[in-house]
């Protein structure tokens, strides 16, 4: 059952990344490789594939190469092939407090905090903001010159 199930949905993820022009066509077995690399662990540790469920998987996934959730400030020092930054609006980063109390120290440390984040990735950088609410502005941060990243 997990088999199938791990197997069904890395298609899926795959298929809705590359329509969504997320992952290149180049790309588009990397879940399913990563998949067939959880098979073969779970068949070396003589587990009996057949009877694992989903919520069993966890116990063989790659902690190395798992998603990481982690905030700004948890990801300093660290590198990652792949980093993806949500909720880039206004408020968030910067913060809303430093917006209102006009506190440009910490306005400016926030900048810094979005640049290391952003420099964590080796290879893929993606970001997310949402304009479906008139409140999610995307971040004052989010223009060419802002960090100065040329």
């Amino acid at each position: 059952m997990a088999r199938d199930w791990l197997r069904e949905a890395s298609r899926a993820f795959e298929k809705i990344l590359e329509d969504d022009g997320l992952m290149p066509h180049s790309s588009i077995n990397v879940l399913q490789g990563s998949v067939a690399d959880m098979i073969t662990d779970i068949i070396r540790n003589k587990v009996d594939a057949d009877k694992l469920t989903p919520d069993d998987l966890g116990l063989f996934a790659s902690t190395d190469r798992n998603l990481h959730l982690l905030t700004m400030h948890k990801a300093k020092g660290r590198e990652f092939d792949a980093v993806a930054i949500i909720d880039l609006h206004e408020g968030r980063v910067p913060d809303f407090r430093a917006i209102n109390d006009g506190d440009l120290d910490r306005i400016e440390e926030d900048k810094r905090r979005l640049y290391v984040s952003i420099t964590r990735a080796r290879r893929f950088l993606m970001y997310v903001t949402d304009r479906e609410h008139y409140k999610n502005v995307p971040s004052r941060f989010l223009c060419e010159d802002c960090l100065e990243l040329a």
